[in-house]
């Protein structure tokens, strides 16, 4: 896979869009010069962390197994977030939990979700 993307249909036209689950992504005529393969993706609520073992995540229930990480801890000269990764769109973490949890689990968080709270992907390119 060369490129991917989630949030809404960019009507990108080398691109295929899944309408389910908001995810967009090359297909076999993608023509860019200088594809580069992607060597990690990363769904965090805000620029990844250098520190691989961190992710920033929100929690809404005591239940969840994930602890709320909101703030890097590994300083690199100043720098708390590694910008070698790149944007790749946003989903709301309401979207994410419908996805992805039966429906009794979801219904039990759904109403401590804002639907302006977002997680975000991110891409990295394979080092060369």
């Amino acid at each position: 896979m060369y490129d991917v993307g989630i949030g809404e249909n960019k009507n990108l036209p080398d691109y295929n869009y899944n309408t389910d689950a908001k995810i967009y992504y090359n297909n076999n005529n993608y023509n860019d010069q200088n594809k580069k393969i992607i060597g990690k993706l990363i769904l965090n609520d805000g620029q990844p962390c250098y520190n691989i073992n961190e992710k920033l995540w929100r929690k809404f229930s005591d239940k969840e197994v994930v602890e709320e990480h909101l703030k890097c801890d590994l300083d690199i000269f100043g720098n708390y977030n590694d910008d070698r990764y790149k944007w790749k769109g946003s989903i709301t973490y309401l979207q994410i939990y419908k996805d992805n949890l039966l429906e009794n689990n979801y219904n039990l968080i759904c109403n401590d979700i804002n639907d302006d709270q977002y997680v975000s992907l991110y891409t990295r390119e394979f080092l060369v």
